[in-house]
């Protein structure tokens, strides 16, 4: 029964993994002071050192909410809650209309993919668009968030001990109670009010990646804008971008209400097709009408392109075959040209980049500094070594910080230079003393120059208001910095620092003007601009204040660096990003690069400085909110069970409880509840589960004889006594523990094997049992343990395509030990004092030892090689077999039950050759959107043992081979389904408690959110 619970919660745990997705972070910040203050319509929870980013929230919530209600017809009669976080340098915000709540990040976002908005308008309003609209298409209230339907499946076990085989069926999927396409959420969020909110707008850089997608025929199938997975960070940003453009289409087409209609229209009980509700409001189906569009924009595209693509200038192509290259930087000497790029990652790596080095003399990559990400770098004046900044763990609390590193060329040694400044983007000055840098805090990313040599920071440009600076270039003579800056307006502007921080404009326009840097003379400043509605890299004479235009690309182009007379920049072109180089520079006549007449709005928000929203703060009380309940339609062993999942949590998550209960019609049950508090460093927990199994025995009493027939050769034939049984089984486990995630990375010669995460608990279990003989009841104990463990886990992890279904990269190693002390029932005898029966235990103490290794391996033509080992050893030979461990069925060597093969010491190993055979697509049919197929190959081989020398077991082992079917795909636009199917044969036969084993195929099947490797 113990094994029966232990499968039980693996079940319980995917429905927890979907309900509290929400909860990324696995380190609980106690070192973050909360407090709350309210507003008109919302109440914001903000942590020391994001007062100013609460306060310019708060301002932005309470400008737009009449707005965006209106527009869709919902008028919360409650506040939301809103999250303003800055522990991490990260860029980000989330919306759970469920909860009432808006988690919002106040470092900006910074990437091409991109224009640069304000941060504080553009993602509220973006995340406030989401928690109204959402809410008019929910088919039920908040507290029903979906409906669960479920079967679980058990082997046909005829051990007679055994009174359930284990779990051979584990399926569990979603009925959602609010059904919307990401593109179509995220499109409306992006429009906000197309006619007043201009907060986020059809800019250059969004154009730029639709418009390249469309020309090289890349654009996206109607099915891959139904749900984000298994997509590349580029791939997820174009189902941003075309869901902005396809609703911006929408809205122009049919008006300002129709997408309030279709989300009205979706929330009817029985609307659970997006394309039919866009018909009934339209006359047109949603992938008809995406079709109509994108033949519509393929040929505006090409018309307005023409003139561009007539007078190309854009050089010749040096990069690499990668996704993406970017930052080209000469070295001083001119020997080496270095770069980001995602070579090794590919595609799905879009923000994971390495930096390259290449010998422009051999033309071949000389070195790679891993993980260098998005933030740029610079070489020393003696081309000998490369400063750079890395996201990694900082602290105890595991803060994501950016800090600088130095790189040794000569050596290929890598060294931290600075511990938690949050430092991006360095550039070593010409002296090679000092490191101008840019460094978030509270929202407003300032410039900073740092000494090496006395390891301080000065804050150059001291600003508070949200002002953002980006890439800095040290002059020759190392007086001032030329950077890119934004404030509260659309696009960036670029100035020069002087040493004192004094700031002097060169280039201001309402356009987006950015990348700058100096040529090698200071004559001029090369720099990016969408002035014509397409990126290109234009020259400003700084003596006489003219522009001309050096490159007329088709796609975008950005950071230009120079060497002598020639220019690298990069080109997005054909969807990559490429480096490209223009020798012997010629300006180009402004007509042969003209677009479109590229229109920038203005946002009309003024920032708020002043901190009067802050006067009635408060602290943090641990509000809570709205509590979900899930039904539950399962089928437990053919046994209708209905019940309820329930989840409830506090608004920063610091306090959760999960939990479930069902009952089946013959009586059996299952309850259990989860806690998780996450005020102090290690998590603590605690968790409940109660079982009641009912059974029906027949047994024959042969000492009661009832009737005797006689046969004629006089031989007696009795009828013995029978006895009908009916046993009730109750059996409760309480777990009370702690989980640390370890901030340190093992590492083995230079490269690290994982993170290292620390679980330690209590347990404690008894079972109980019933007895109904008719005439009386007897009700006893037969098991009781209390269990003191601790678990180490070591894991690692790469996206790569695919990675859900077949996991090419990295290990998952756990090891437990645990300290056991049982009481188990050996019988029973009288009670003396009270004359009652009374049950007799055996102690049985013992430690257990537990390892368990999965390593996984990229092999040839997209297939994987998943290895598998498992050991146990429980330290006590002549221990009850009630004990022992088993590495049969669903979990282990699946050509043989779960309960064939166990000892007190265990050895397993499988491994398992999965190939594709549809790699990666997206075809709809109805509401399942299926992505791909494999299949795998599967050998094990194991035994259990408990007094034999190894040596002898060794030579006993079973052996098992298989085939397995993965399929993964998602159900009513963006709800994971993953089936997976295995059929397995014992190749070896053999007796275990009076059952052969063996010689039989078993089949296996789970269909959950995700897949397990057990």
């Amino acid at each position: 029964m113990k094994k029966t619970i232990y499968t039980y919660i693996l079940l319980i745990s995917s429905v927890f993994t979907m309900l509290s997705a929400q909860i990324l972070d696995m380190h609980n910040h106690p070192e973050l002071q909360w407090r709350t203050f309210d507003t008109e319509h919302f109440i914001f929870h903000y942590h020391q050192g994001t007062e100013k980013s609460a306060v310019r929230f708060a301002s932005v919530g309470e400008s737009i909410y009449g707005t965006i209600t209106k527009l869709y017809n919902f008028y919360p009669d409650y506040k939301i809650h809103v999250i303003i976080n800055d522990y991490d340098d990260m860029a980000n915000g989330g919306a759970y209309y469920y909860n009432d709540k808006i988690s919002l990040w106040a470092p900006a976002f910074d990437t091409i993919l991109r224009g640069d908005h304000f941060w504080y308008t553009n993602l509220f309003a973006h995340e406030f668009s989401h928690m109204i609209q959402l809410q008019v298409p929910r088919k039920a209230s908040k507290m029903f968030p979906g409906l669960y339907l479920q079967w679980t499946g058990y082997e046909d076990e005829k051990r007679e001990d055994v009174l359930t085989g284990f779990p051979n069926i584990l399926s569990s999927a979603n009925i959602p109670m609010n059904i919307i396409p990401p593109w179509f959420a995220e499109g409306v969020a992006q429009n906000q009010d197309p006619d007043t909110l201009h907060y986020d707008f059809w800019d250059a850089n969004r154009d730029m990646l639709l418009r390249e997608r469309i020309l090289e025929g890349k654009e996206l199938k109607y099915s891959q804008l139904t749900d984000f997975y298994n997509r590349s960070s580029h791939e997820a940003e174009s189902i941003y971008n075309t869901g902005f453009a396809f609703v911006k289409y929408i809205f122009e087409k049919y008006g300002k209400d129709v997408p309030y209609k279709i989300s009205e229209e979706m929330g009817k009980a029985f609307s659970f097709s997006f394309e039919e509700a866009i018909k009934r409001v339209t006359g047109k189906r949603g992938d008809e009408l995406y079709s109509e569009w994108i033949n519509d924009l393929r040929e505006k595209y090409r018309q307005e392109i023409k003139n561009v693509e007539n007078n190309l200038v854009q050089g010749k192509d040096i990069s690499d075959s990668a996704f993406v290259n970017s930052n080209p930087k000469f070295s001083p000497d001119g020997k080496y040209l270095a770069f980001l790029s995602t070579k090794i990652g590919g595609e799905p790596s879009f923000y994971k980049r390495d930096l390259h080095i290449k010998d422009l003399k051999t033309d071949s990559i000389k070195f790679k500094i891993p993980a260098v990400m998005f933030s740029s770098y610079s070489w020393t004046p003696d081309s000998r070594s490369i400063y750079f900044s890395r996201s990694d763990k900082h602290s105890i609390y595991g803060n994501n910080y950016l800090d600088i590193y130095h790189y040794d060329i000569k050596e290929d040694e890598e060294e931290q230079i600075t511990h938690g400044m949050r430092a991006a983007n360095p550039e070593v000055s010409p002296d090679g003393k000092k490191i101008a840098f840019v460094a978030t805090h509270d929202g407003t990313r300032n410039l900073y120059i740092y000494d090496i040599e006395k390891d301080v920071a000065l804050n150059l440009t001291k600003k508070d208001d949200g002002t953002q600076y980006f890439l800095p270039k040290w002059s020759k003579d190392g007086s001032k910095i030329l950077i890119d800056r934004s404030i509260i307006e659309y696009g960036k502007d670029i100035v020069e620092v002087d040493t004192l921080g004094n700031v002097t404009t060169l280039i201001s326009t309402k356009y987006d003007d950015r990348d700058p840097v100096y040529s090698p003379d200071e004559k001029y400043v090369y720099y990016a601009s969408d002035r014509t509605g397409i990126y290109n890299i234009y020259r400003r004479d700084i003596a006489s204040g003219l522009d001309e235009t050096v490159t007329n690309v088709r796609g975008g182009a950005f950071y230009p660096e120079l060497q002598q007379d020639t220019l690298v920049y990069v080109n997005y072109n054909g969807i990559r990003t490429n480096i490209y180089e223009i020798k012997d520079i010629e300006p180009i006549e402004t007509s042969k690069c003209e677009y479109r007449d590229y229109e920038v709005y203005d946002n009309n928000f003024l920032s708020i400085t002043t901190l009067d929203y802050l006067k009635d703060s408060r602290r943090y009380m641990n509000d809570f909110q709205s509590i979900m309940i899930v039904p539950r339609l399962a089928f437990d062993n053919n046994n209708f069970k209905p019940g309820i999942y329930f989840f409830l949590s506090d608004y920063l998550d610091k306090v959760s409880l999960f939990g479930g209960y069902n009952r089946g019609m013959n009586g059996d049950s299952d309850l259990f509840a989860m806690t998780e508090f996450k005020f102090l460093l290690p998590t603590i927990y605690g968790m409940a589960f109660n079982m009641v199994r009912t059974d029906d025995n027949t047994f024959i009493n042969d000492r009661v004889i009832v009737h005797v027939d006689s046969l004629e050769d006089g031989t007696d034939i009795p009828e013995y006594e029978i006895n009908d049984i009916d046993f009730t089984y109750d059996i409760m486990e309480l777990d009370f523990g702690i989980k640390v995630p370890f901030t340190l990375k093992p590492k083995i010669f230079k490269y690290p094997l994982g993170e290292l995460d620390m679980e330690a608990f209590f347990t404690y279990v008894r079972s109980d049992a019933a007895a109904d003989y008719g005439d009386f009841v007897l009700k006893y104990t037969y098991f009781k343990e209390k269990s003191y463990n601790v678990k180490l886990n070591l894991a690692s992890n790469k996206f790569r395509f695919n990675h859900y279904i077949n996991r090419t990269y990295g290990r998952d190693v756990t090891f437990t030990y645990s300290r056991h002390i049982t009481d188990f029932i050996t019988g029973f005898s009288l009670n003396s004092d009270y004359g009652t029966l009374q049950e007799d235990y055996r102690k049985y103490n013992y430690n257990q030892y537990d390892l368990d290794i999965k390593e996984y391996f990229k092999l040839p033509l997209e297939s994987g090689l998943t290895l598998k080992m498992k050991f146990s050893y429980l330290d006590d030979e002549n221990i009850d077999s009630f004990y022992y461990n088993y590495i049969g069925g669903l979990t282990g060597l699946q050509g043989y039950s779960f309960y064939s093969l166990g000892g007190t010491k265990t050895a397993y190993a499988s491994t398992m050759i999965r190939f594709p055979i549809v790699k990666r697509t997206d075809k709809l049919l109805g509401i399942y959107n299926f992505k791909n197929l494999y299949a795998g190959i599967l050998f094990g081989a194991g035994t259990g043992w408990t007094d034999e020398a190894i040596k002898d077991s060794m030579k006993d082992l079973k052996k098992s081979v298989g085939l397995n079917i993965r399929m993964f795909g998602t159900i009513f636009y963006g709800f994971p389904l993953s089936v997976d199917y295995t059929v397995a044969y014992g190749l070896d036969k053999f007796v275990n408690e009076d059952v052969t084993y063996g010689h039989e195929v078993r089949s296996y099947l789970t269909v959950l959110f995700d897949f397990i490797d057990f």
